[in-house]
C-alpha cells in the first residue's frame, strides 16, 4: 500500500497519517513551523475544514484536541526530504506558487483539497488490490495497530486525541513525549518487518 500511496503522491502523508493517528483535517492544516526539527517534536494546534458546500479549504481552526507529539528520527529524516523537493517544486512554479508554509500542499502550495486526498487514496487501494475505505480508517487502523503491538492505552488515547472508558488506562505517571515517539517507532517498525516478509 505504502508504495501505491508514492506513485499517487501521498506516500509521506499516508505514512504519517497512518504511524501518528492524525486526522485528515490535522494532517491538511500541518504547517512547517508546527515541526521543530531539533527536538522532532510536532504541535498539533490547528485543522482545516471545507466551508459548506464548497471545494476550496479556506477556513483553519483549533483541533479538537491540541497536543505535541515526538516523532521517530526516520520520520522527521523523511519530513526533511520532503521539505527540500517541496522547495524546488515552489521554485519550479515561480509566481504560480502560494507559500502558506504547508507541509502537504496541492502542486501550487495551497490546500491540498480532501477530495483529492481522498481520490488518490481511494486509487492507491485499488493498485494494492485492497477493498475500497474512506480515509478516516487510517485513523482507525492506527489505533488497532497500537495496541496491538502493545502501546499503552493510556499513550494511545493522549497521541490521538480520543477517550474511551478504560480502567486500565489510569496511571499517576506522567505521559512524555518519548512515549509518543516510541508508539510511533512501533508502528514503523511494524511496517519495515513487513515490507521485508514481502
Amino acid at each position: 500500500m505504502q508504495e501505491a500511496a508514492e506513485r499517487e503522491g501521498i506516500g509521506l502523508l499516508f505514512l504519517v497519517a497512518l504511524s501518528t493517528g492524525l486526522r485528515r483535517g490535522e494532517l491538511l492544516g500541518l504547517h512547517w513551523q508546527d515541526l521543530e526539527m531539533e527536538t522532532r517534536a510536532l504541535s498539533i494546534h490547528r485543522s482545516v475544514s471545507l466551508f459548506p458546500k464548497s471545494d476550496f479549504l479556506e477556513r483553519e481552526c483549533a483541533p479538537l484536541h491540541q497536543r505535541a507529539i515526538k516523532l521517530p528520527a526516520l520520520l522527521v529524516q523523511h519530513l526533511q526530504r520532503h521539505q527540500q523537493v517541496q522547495h524546488e517544486v515552489r521554485q519550479q512554479a515561480g509566481e504560480e506558487w502560494e507559500e502558506r508554509g504547508l507541509v502537504f500542499p496541492n502542486e501550487r502550495g495551497n490546500y491540498l483539497s480532501p477530495y483529492r486526498l481522498s481520490q488518490c487514496f481511494q486509487q492507491a487501494l485499488e493498485e494494492a488490490n485492497l477493498p475500497s475505505t474512506p480515509f478516516h480508517a487510517v485513523r482507525n487502523t492506527t489505533i488497532s495497530l497500537l495496541l496491538m503491538l502493545g502501546a499503552e492505552p493510556r499513550v494511545v488515547q493522549s497521541m490521538l486525541g480520543v477517550s474511551w472508558r478504560d480502567t486500565s488506562t489510569i496511571s499517576i505517571a506522567p505521559i512524555t513525549l518519548d512515549h509518543y515517539e516510541n508508539a510511533i517507532q512501533r508502528i514503523l517498525d511494524f511496517l519495515h518487518n513487513e515490507g521485508e516478509k514481502e
